[in-house]
């Protein structure tokens, strides 16, 4: 949200401090049992909603970085919550389903490129931002960073990509949202 990558930096190692603290045979616990005290009844057990919220972090982590520890840990918890679902409902079920969701799918990528000082640069993010994609991941970049978006078009630009395709170069907030709406349905 920020396009700061300390946060991004942050999160990364709350992933890893999860997956070398937290994972046990089935999916993530709450806590560390303490040493001696795996398996024991008292020990503690994965939870559905806490496994959720990991699955969906790594998966996000995932489509940010391609980094495959994350996948790792978003491939751990789905199996847990694959077993979990079956006696699932209400919002446990609909959570599991969300992460379901986002694991098997890519999500809309919105690329902003342009200098972060730049006021045409700030409403395209705005705009990407407020896009009516349920989910998306948007980047900003600055004019040359990217290799796939390198093109410095002489203005801030954005562009929409889902199922291995791009828009067109859009420059007007109005028209990246239009490209999200219309991803939004296919």
């Amino acid at each position: 949200t920020t396009q700061e990558p300390a946060w991004l930096d942050l999160a990364e190692a709350a992933l890893r401090f999860i997956d070398e603290t937290l994972r046990s045979p089935a999916g993530f616990v709450t806590a560390a049992a303490p040493a001696g005290e795996a398996g024991k009844p008292w020990a503690p057990r994965p939870q559905t909603d806490e496994n959720i919220g990991v699955a969906r972090l790594a998966i996000r982590l995932h489509h940010l970085s391609r980094s495959p520890a994350a996948r790792s840990v978003a491939d751990h918890s789905m199996k847990y919550l694959a077993g979990a679902a079956a006696g699932a409902n209400g919002v446990r079920a609909a959570g599991i389903l969300l992460a379901a969701r986002e694991f098997a799918s890519e999500p809309v990528s919105i690329a902003v490129v342009g200098r972060r000082d730049d006021p045409r640069t700030a409403a395209l993010l705005r705009a990407a931002l407020a896009a009516p994609a349920p989910y998306a991941i948007v980047r900003r970049f600055d004019p040359g960073e990217s290799e796939e978006f390198g093109q410095d078009l002489g203005k801030p630009t954005a562009w929409v990509c889902a199922g291995g395709a791009c828009s067109s170069p859009l420059h007007d907030p109005a028209a990246l949202l239009r490209a999200c709406a219309l991803e939004r349905n296919r």
